[in-house]
């Protein structure tokens, strides 16, 4: 188990154990194709694929709009043909040792059922992130993440900024880890009209380590994977000093593509430190 930098389903049958603490996030990812993702795979744990159901409305391609001190991104709709998309993208995915976690955008329990199913057979997929919408209910919440987890998979809520009061629902019903957070929302018109999108920039990362806080006092046992304005390593160890156990990187990868690299050196760095630290505190006792 040396080998493993941590395990993000520790109480889950088949566990999610990750070869580094860095994860992409869905945004940035898209479908983890070679030819729509922007950084390089070293240093990365796993990648978080765009949402495969969901997301109604959305327009076919990506809108992308640069604003001062971030962008706004609007994904793309989901594929219209699961299946033949699964077996096209997982011929392409890496096959070294990076976990494939599949999104499931935000939706209806009847959609995230069946999407849920679908992904549960393609063999290179290693759990699922189930996306809570930023008005969603606690009980539809919990009955996405109950149908998610009928498929034996492990399940991962990313759960939007000032949304606290999902997390403990969420852990009683079992999910596996907590993703905070989702970006939170944004409007902008594009062509002629107000498109919705979510919002990425170094300004979220005081926003997201005051969310780990709050979560880590209210899930203290349940794996935290940072996600939210971390564009450099100090950004990284600022969210491990605050509680979490990995990262998710997002539009900071589209401007420095060895950034996943970089932030697992400085954790690896940390982790000694830290260690070096409790040893010489023991030997002092």
């Amino acid at each position: 188990m040396d080998a493993w930098a941590i395990d993000l389903a520790p109480h889950h049958k088949s566990g999610l154990p990750l070869r580094t603490r860095v994860l992409i996030a869905a945004g940035i990812s898209r479908l983890a194709h070679p030819s729509q993702i922007p950084y390089r795979w070293d240093g990365v744990g796993a990648v978080i694929t765009g949402p495969w159901s969901g997301l109604a409305g959305h327009p076919a391609y990506p809108v992308l709009k640069t604003r001062p001190g971030g962008v706004l991104w609007v994904p793309p709709r989901p594929p219209g043909n699961t299946n033949a998309t699964l077996r096209r993208m997982s011929a392409h995915w890496p096959r070294q040792e990076i976990a494939i976690l599949a999104a499931l955008g935000p939706g209806d329990v009847a959609e995230t059922r069946e999407g849920a199913r679908r992904l549960a057979r393609c063999a290179q997929i290693a759990g699922l992130v189930v996306e809570i919408g930023a008005d969603e209910g606690v009980g539809q919440a919990v009955a996405r993440v109950d149908v998610a987890g009928e498929t034996l998979l492990p399940v991962i809520a990313a759960v939007p900024l000032h949304r606290e009061d999902l997390i403990e629902p969420l852990v009683h019903a079992g999910i596996q880890a907590l993703i905070v957070a989702m970006p939170p929302e944004g409007v902008w018109r594009h062509r002629g009209r107000a498109v919705t999108g979510r919002l990425y920039g170094p300004l979220l990362l005081p926003l997201t380590l005051a969310a780990l806080r709050r979560t880590r006092a209210r899930a203290p046992q349940v794996p935290i994977i940072a996600q939210g304005g971390i564009h450099a390593a100090t950004d990284a160890i600022r969210c491990l000093e605050e509680g979490a156990d990995a990262v998710a990187l997002d539009a900071a990868v589209w401007v420095e593509p060895d950034l996943p690299a970089h932030v697992h050196r400085a954790i690896l760095a940390w982790e000694t430190q830290q260690a070096d630290e409790i040893s010489s505190a023991s030997s002092q006792m």
